[in-house]
């Protein structure tokens, strides 16, 4: 009998044990799992090389005029935008970028004439397309996600 009350109180104090730390090991994990972002924002999806499939102003065609038109979104929220003309000149623009993961948008910031713009776009599938009206004219530029 007393090896039987041996054993019944070391398997409750063990189940016991146990119970307490499932229910105080995470207040105690240095980690709260309700800040934790998402898998998708962790992972940076988004992230790459973006090829400009179609860019137009108005009604002209702005890639006859370029070999290649690429974006490159960093994994530390910055981009950089590459233009190199048929003739060889190559022109760059860049600037930060953040992603809107509720939403699935871009948001683009850059400098343009001194003033910070932002343009804030919807990305799907790995595609998203930019519009701006210059002088009138809508410019809409799409991007595909590895070109």
């Amino acid at each position: 009998m007393v090896l039987n009350k041996k054993l019944t109180y070391r398997i409750l104090s063990t189940t016991l044990l146990m119970i307490l730390l499932l229910c105080f090991l995470p207040m105690f994990g240095g980690c709260a799992a309700g800040e934790l972002s998402s898998l998708r924002s962790f992972s940076k999806p988004y992230a790459g090389e973006y090829r400009c499939i179609e860019a137009t102003l108005g009604k002209k065609d702005l890639l006859e005029q370029y070999r290649s038109v690429d974006l490159v979104l960093k994994e530390d929220g910055t981009f950089e935008l590459t233009a190199i003309e048929k003739r060889g000149k190559t022109r760059k623009a860049g600037g930060e970028y953040s992603y809107d993961e509720e939403n699935e948008f871009l948001i683009f910031t850059a400098k343009f004439f001194g003033k910070n713009r932002t343009k804030t776009v919807f990305i799907q599938n790995g595609t998203f397309v930019i519009e701006h009206k210059i002088v009138g004219k809508n410019l809409v530029l799409k991007f595909r996600l590895g070109g």
